[in-house]
């Protein structure tokens, strides 16, 4: 992988992480249930995901 395409993935994964954190967060505060189904993303996300990572990761 090329640097710029090794940045991308490590900004992708900091966001992942910080927006799953605080949502489990507020969810425990809440005194809600932990939830482990629905973390596959669909299809259309999977299409979604790809086509932003090879539009970010092009050389031009």
């Amino acid at each position: 992988m090329t640097p710029r395409e090794l940045e991308f993935l490590y900004d992708l994964i900091e966001r992942v992480s910080e927006e799953v954190y605080r949502l489990g967060y507020e969810d425990a505060k809440a005194g809600k249930p932990l939830k482990t189904e629905g973390f596959r993303p669909s299809k259309a996300s999977r299409l979604v995901i790809k086509t932003n990572l090879i539009k970010l990761t092009q050389k031009r």
